[in-house]
């Protein structure tokens, strides 16, 4: 046996000290926690039962103020602080001599898009998480309540990746080890076809799970209102097969697109049989596209969404096109996402732009949007009563996929070709300053009339 010696964390009051305890990373410690004492002014012991002072594990010093720790390693001391709560996660992997990875991980809520349901994950900044041994770590926390969406994801060689809820994680006691065993790995195996049954190859596969506090028993129902959190994507093969490996037995929804051939989403569990993906095939806008009654080529079809229907849907990437190009006869095929609200823009080599809107209702059908006539780029012309400026537009305002036209300028005079109406935004520089300019736009109109004719630059 050997006494620990060391100081407690500056952040700690010796007089707010309710308990210190040694808790060992070794779940084959013959003492798994060892009382440890103070000794003023600042220090503390603690008799471990190892023989030599390359003890691994966190001394635990209980304080009205929050849960003070040092933790060790083989080498030394590593870390040492004070935190609202920490405790000491122990694992055993699947695969023997494996070294566990542990990190801190939540779900990110896009605060623009506040009703998305499938969703990404980023790092937890509020929990830190300190490596003791390749299967132990001290993970410490900030909040006082660990957040619903945060979880520890382990994972190690031949073993399954495992989510753990932070709740779970952060809620006994700082002087009680969380002990989890990882299971053996699984793969989940498919292939995608298209509607008529040919394989797919270059799919976009997505592979999404349930947040880990909601992994119970799901009904159909609940499903289809589920969050999930994105875990892994790939892309088919050539024969349109595709693997996610490393999996852990629980539900798990596929999301598989293809702009040509359309997309898909199914839940599934793993059980061994490949998982066969038909594809339904995306409806489409189709036209010809006219300038001065003649056939244009090489004009640009894309699909713009709404707005506000994008800001409230709860799956973004049906809302996005793969954009198309008019034929030599000008005729286009445009395929729709699944959600179609929204306008079909048209751009020109030259940049003039014609927007035509779109309204499903919710769901895309086919549509045939006949000759649309493409005008002309929009010539304006204004002055400013500073010389000297490049100045930019920005625009139309309001309208997604919008341009970034530059003025040709000849000391006070500006001249822009705009490819379409509204309201443009200025941006003007002198003398590579940046410079306001009032009015801060233009109104443009479809004949080239403005607002005004004559910017001030501050």
């Amino acid at each position: 046996m050997i006494a620990l010696l060391g100081e407690l964390p500056p952040q700690v009051n010796p007089a707010a000290v309710t308990r210190l305890l040694w808790v060992s990373a070794d779940t084959a410690s013959a003492a798994q926690t060892v009382d440890c004492h103070l000794r003023p002014p600042r220090g503390w012991s603690c008799d471990t039962p190892s023989t030599d002072d390359t003890a691994a594990g966190v001394v635990v010093i209980e304080t009205d103020d929050g849960v003070g720790f040092v933790v060790r390693n083989p080498t030394g001391v590593v870390a040492s602080g004070i935190a609202t709560w920490g405790r000491l996660l122990r694992v055993v992997p699947a695969g023997s001599e494996a070294e566990v990875t542990a990190a801190a991980l939540k779900v990110s809520r896009p605060i623009a898009r506040p009703n998305t349901r499938s969703l990404e994950v980023e790092a937890d900044a509020g929990v830190h998480v300190w490596v003791i041994s390749a299967t132990a770590f001290w993970i410490a926390g900030k909040e006082r309540s660990p957040d619903p969406d945060a979880f520890v994801r382990l994972t190690a060689a031949e073993s399954a990746s495992h989510d753990e809820p932070l709740d779970v994680v952060g809620g006994d006691a700082a002087v009680v080890p969380l002990d989890l065993a990882l299971e053996r790995p699984m793969a989940l195996e498919g292939r995608v076809e298209s509607p008529s049954g040919l394989a797919v190859a270059g799919a976009l596969v997505d592979l999404f799970a349930l947040r880990p506090e909601q992994r119970a028993q799901q009904t159909p129902d609940r499903l289809k209102a589920a969050d999930v959190m994105r875990v892994a994507e790939t892309r088919t093969d050539d024969s349109g097969t595709f693997a996610f490996r490393g999996l852990e037995a629980q539900t798990y929804k596929v999301a598989v697109v293809d702009f040509e051939h359309g997309r898909t989403e199914q839940w599934t569990t793993i059980d061994g049989v490949p998982l066969l993906v038909r594809l339904k095939a995306p409806s489409k806008a189709t036209g010809r596209v006219l300038r001065q009654k003649l056939p244009a080529s090489g004009v640009v079809v894309r699909f713009i969404p709404d707005a506000a229907v994008w800001r409230e849907s709860s799956d973004p990437s049906t809302h996005l096109a793969l954009d198309t190009t008019s034929d030599d006869v000008g005729r286009f095929t445009l395929r729709l996402p699944p959600v179609a609200d929204g306008m079909v823009q048209l751009t020109a080599p030259d940049g003039a732009s014609q927007r035509v809107r779109l309204s499903q209702g919710g769901k895309s059908s086919d549509i045939a949007l006949g000759d649309i006539a493409l005008g002309d780029p929009i010539a304006v012309e204004f002055q400013t009563d500073v010389a000297g400026c490049a100045i930019a537009a920005a625009g139309p305002a309001g309208a997604g996929g919008f341009s970034v036209v530059r003025a040709k300028s000849d000391g006070v005079g500006h001249a822009l070709l705009l490819p379409e109406p509204g309201q443009w935004l200025l941006q003007v520089e002198c003398g590579g300053v940046q410079r306001r300019v009032a009015p801060p736009s233009l109104d443009v109109s479809a004949k080239g009339e403005l607002s005004t004719r004559t910017l001030h630059v501050e």
